[in-house]
This record gives C-alpha cells, structure tokens and sequence, in this order.
C-alpha cells in the first residue's frame, strides 16, 4: 500500500475525520501483509532476477571473510581470470572481447598490467563502431577492416574509478559498493593488478550465504577477518 493510496482514500469520502482510522487501518494492514509475503515489487524483481541489496551487510556475514574469499573459481580452486584491456588497443582484440563475454564493465591496463581504470561496454562498443565508421569512409565500405587498427581507450575510459584489495573484508567492500551507488567495483592484488570485477551480483546476501555453505562441507573454508587480525 503506497502512500498516495493511503491520502486519496479519506478525500474520496469527503469525511476529514476518518483520516486517522482509515490510516491506521492501512498500515496495520501492511504490516499484516508484509509479514505474510513480501510486496509486489520485490517479488516481481526476484521474478525477473534483478539483485537487490540490502541496506546493510547481514550481522551473521560481518568480519567472517575477505573479497579474495568469494570470488569465482574454477574446478582446480583457481580465481577465473578478469577480462581486461590495455590502453592501447587493437580493433580485433577489443572485436574478439566484446564477442565472448557480456560483461559491461573491462578493467584498463597499463603496459605493466596495473590498474588504470575502467571502460563500459556501451562506450566501448560506440568508440569501435566510430572506429570502423571511419574507415570505412576512408578506404570504402567493402574494404575489410584490418585486426590491428589502434583502438585509444584513453578517451573513454574513467580514470577515477575506485578500487579495493582482495584482502579487503567483505562487508567493507560492500558499504564502500553500496554508499557510493557503484556498478562496477574493481578487485585488485598488491600490485594493484585487477582481480576481478564486483557488480551487484557479487554482493548478494544469498550468493555468499550458498558459498560459505559448500566451502563449509567441502573443507574449503580459509582462515576468517578475525582469526587473520589475530595471527
């Protein structure tokens, strides 16, 4: 029950004085609704898998693992390898990547494999259209464009984009993603080389809860925030 429908109601009656019972009676009626099924729009999100985070990290997860913890492993308990591009790229690189993952978010690289920043996908996707575009009017539109056709990602990439340690804990990594309305959170090692990429997906509650289950029966699970400030 929105608010609006709650003022409409006693102005529909004309009878000023029924605004408190009328009141009363629709919140009571939330609360009553609220604790028998979530509301229609939470429930219409998890019908169309749209992750919703909570205000605040769940008190039973707070201080037990790090970033580096929860991330995306293979079948030999590998972290996967983030897909990143250099700053200086070529046109068939950046093709071939864009082809073989949806992501919407590339980690920037420099020479030496450091973090620079962060390209979306809809940039990317316009600069090599811009690219091939002119080209084309170059050297006609029959012409096959050539894989090594430079790409510059220094003018669409975000310098100022904000990374964390994977040794960061997780409900830090969390307030910092969520205070901050971030889409994109890049994960970086000591060497500030990226990590992995922490979207919204990453911090769902129910994900990490799944996760810690089966490290938990299946002996994975590593030393926690606390046990690692003591030692």
């Amino acid at each position: 029950i929105t608010t609006p429908k709650r003022v409409t109601r006693p102005e529909l009656c004309g009878d000023g004085q029924l605004i408190l019972p009328m009141g009363i009676a629709c919140v009571v009626a939330w609360l009553v609704g609220e604790q028998i099924y979530p509301g229609l729009y939470h429930a219409q999100m998890d019908a169309t898998s749209i992750p919703l985070l909570p205000d605040h990290w769940p008190e039973a997860l707070r201080g037990t693992h790090r970033v580096k913890d929860v991330l995306i492993k293979d079948d030999q308990g590998r972290v996967k390898p983030v897909v990143t591009l250099f700053v200086e790229e070529t046109y068939g690189n950046v093709r071939r990547k864009l082809e073989s993952n949806r992501h919407n978010g590339f980690p920037v690289v420099g020479p030496d494999g450091t973090c620079k920043g962060l390209v979306r996908r809809r940039m990317l996707e316009r600069e090599v259209k811009q690219v091939e575009d002119t080209y084309r009017a170059e050297h006609g539109a029959i012409v096959e464009m050539p894989a090594d056709t430079p790409v510059l990602l220094i003018r669409i990439m975000e310098y100022n984009d904000i990374t964390v340690p994977i040794t960061l804990p997780l409900d830090r990594a969390f307030t910092v993603f969520k205070k901050l309305e971030m889409r994109h959170l890049v994960a970086v090692d000591s060497k500030n080389r990226p990590v992995a990429v922490l979207t919204r997906a990453f911090f769902m509650p129910t994900r990490i809860t799944h996760l810690v289950i089966h490290q938990l029966e299946s002996g994975e699970v590593g030393e926690t925030v606390a046990e690692s400030a003591i030692a």
